[in-house]
């Protein structure tokens, strides 16, 4: 859900504020500082993405090794309970036409576009974490600690879960492709 999201997010950066104003810094800079810190992670985001899906599908294969998920990297994500949150987290396929929180009928073609969109959520998600980085360098070296790395850490932290839920989702969907494809061949 996205107000979960936005929840965090807000307090993070209120949190970043005061921790600066308490360091000593004046209401404006410490205002300014987050709130341009937390619109150039966002613009980078949004960069990122649009340079990511204007890549070829065929980048995004599910069955390229890259992708494929380990019975181990499986087993991690019952144990972090994914399963009980992973709907919590806000789901932004409806800015590329495909909106991935409810399935549509389980024909083949959907399953394999929605396995695509799994694959390219993984790596923008990977691209939006580290293009975070360019947030450690753009504030001056005495605010590194109080501005820089808390701003790129929220933005990590953000980033991971939708990592590990497309990490998470993607071998279901491929138990349901070859389902799919089974009942097509019948």
């Amino acid at each position: 859900m996205l107000r979960y999201y936005l929840w965090f997010l807000g307090f993070s950066l209120i949190f970043v504020f005061l921790l600066n104003i308490l360091l000593g810094a004046t209401f404006l800079y410490a205002f300014a500082s987050v709130l341009f810190g937390a619109l150039f992670i966002f613009l980078l985001d949004v960069l990122i993405a649009w340079v990511i899906h204007c890549l070829p599908s065929e980048w995004f294969n599910h069955k390229n090794k890259v992708y494929t998920v380990s019975k181990k990297e499986r087993k991690i994500y019952e144990k972090l309970g994914i399963k009980n949150w992973k709907d919590k987290v806000p789901e932004m396929g409806q800015l590329c036409n495909f909106k991935k929180d409810k399935l549509e009928n389980l024909n083949e073609d959907y399953i394999k576009k929605f396995l695509t969109e799994t694959c390219y959520a993984e790596i923008i998600h990977y691209g939006m974490l580290l293009i975070g980085l360019f947030v450690l360098f753009i504030f001056p070296s005495n605010v590194f600690f109080s501005i820089s790395l808390p701003l790129f850490l929220i933005n990590a932290i953000l980033q991971i879960p939708p990592i590990f839920i497309q990490r998470y989702n993607r071998p279901k969907l491929e138990m349901a492709l070859m389902r799919a494809e089974r009942l097509k061949n019948k």
